[in-house]
């Protein structure tokens, strides 16, 4: 078999909602949220064949040095992350209701009162000499999303709310670890398992599919990186000659958006969403893309875009902030054209036909950058990461750049 996996290692969830994702693993293994019974692996799950003997997955993970044990306490890490980040949702929803304000004009207030003045900035290049290679503006602009997000943080404080119903973290695992219904507690709120399933749908499958893909692969006995081959040929004196795994890849699951961005179509139609930027690779044929499927499927479809880039990077903070002003004055499908073509870099404003006013206010407006940041967030929820651009087409997700014919197959289907 010649099983092909990207997987990535999933770190932590910070309190707020964006899962950030790790370093490679050498043996491309995924951490993630597996439920009991969806895969149910331990060292003695038989994993394959090879010529004829039963391989178990003990013995596919000492062949690759402990990393499937390693990935289980990883597992582990991330459920209690992941409840955390639910738990952080949570109180955040609580404080802004108890405060008698909605919850984006308090994440607006504490984006106004994040802002890095300059002797921040100052310690911050002195304590940081690399950045002396980025702008000043960059430099600011990446230190308010750092104190903006360490702010949610420690205004939830779910680290300290949460209370987790599984047991103390074990150093040494020999199976994935099985999760009651009822994972934590956050205050009075029950979070339950099915919630943290939900939370990170589809990196939970990219990371359950991974697995399974880096133990299959294992059993390619003509792959130069299967280290099980490697191994049972320096035990036998020879090489195998035939190998079958014995597990299955989990199905694609169905997702979940947060949230709303400017859309065009029916709002009963198939959505078709767009995750990125104005200016990147791949982003200016993607974005000719989008704009043709609406064309070639009418009302089928209701094409929405959502900002996805890395927060730290101002260039394309500004213009997604840009797009957000524009929308306000029902002009965002016009800022896009306008990006897609030789004005890119015209005045906006002069350029759609805006009121200069109300969009100079809006571009300093807590609001706008906050509605770009959570927009930034909800790709990292679902998985997105540097995947720049990504979909999710109906239901179903895909990650990076997707060309036309791609994109009208998954639609068809």
């Amino acid at each position: 078999m010649n099983h092909r996996a990207r997987v990535s290692r999933w770190g932590t969830v910070s309190s707020f909602f964006a899962i950030r994702s790790g370093r490679w693993l050498i043996f491309a293994l995924a951490a993630a949220v597996l439920p009991s019974g969806v895969l149910g692996l331990s060292s003695r799950t038989t994993a394959g064949m090879l010529d004829g003997e039963s391989i178990s997955v003990g013995q596919v993970d000492d062949a690759l040095g402990g990393a499937i044990a390693r990935e289980w306490q990883e597992i582990d890490r991330t459920v209690r992350a992941a409840a955390t980040a639910i738990c952080s949702e949570q109180e955040l929803q609580r404080t802004a209701a108890e405060r008698g304000i909605t919850l984006l004009e308090m994440k607006a207030r504490i984006w106004r009162g994040t802002t890095p003045d300059a002797e921040m900035l100052a310690k911050y290049r002195a304590d940081n000499p690399e950045s002396a290679i980025r702008s000043a503006n960059a430099v600011a602009h990446g230190l308010h999303v750092r104190r903006y997000r360490a702010a949610l943080e420690q205004l939830a404080n779910a680290a300290e709310v949460v209370s987790f119903r599984i047991g103390p973290k074990r150093d040494q695992l020999d199976r994935e670890p099985a999760y009651p219904a009822i994972v934590a507690d956050c205050g009075k709120t029950k979070i339950r398992l099915k919630e943290v399933e939900n939370f990170a749908n589809f990196p939970l499958y990219r990371s359950r599919a991974g697995i399974v893909a880096a133990i299959c692969r294992q059993f390619d006995v003509g792959d130069p990186n299967s280290l099980l081959a490697r191994h049972i040929a320096n035990v036998k004196g020879s090489d195998p000659a035939k190998g079958e795994c014995s597990l299955s890849l989990p199905e694609p699951p169905v997702v979940t958006v947060r949230g709303v961005g400017p859309s065009i179509g029916p709002i009963d139609a198939m959505p078709v969403r767009y995750f990125g930027t104005f200016d990147c690779n791949g982003c200016l044929d993607s974005l000719q893309s989008f704009l043709e499927l609406r064309e070639r499927y009418g009302d089928r479809v209701r094409i929405e875009f959502r900002h996805h880039f890395a927060e730290s990077s101002v260039d394309p903070f500004n213009q997604a902030r840009a797009a957000v002003c524009a929308h306000r004055q029902d002009s965002f499908w016009g800022y896009l054209r306008l990006q897609l073509g030789p004005g890119k870099n015209a005045d906006p404003a002069r350029a759609l036909v805006l009121d200069r006013e109300s969009f100079t206010r809006c571009m300093t407006d807590a609001r706008s950058a906050v509605a770009v940041l959570d927009d930034t967030a909800e790709a990292l929820r679902l998985g997105f990461e540097e995947a720049i651009p990504s979909w999710v087409i109906g239901v179903r997700p895909r990650r990076g750049f997707q060309g036309e014919r791609v994109l009208a197959e998954t639609i068809e289907r």
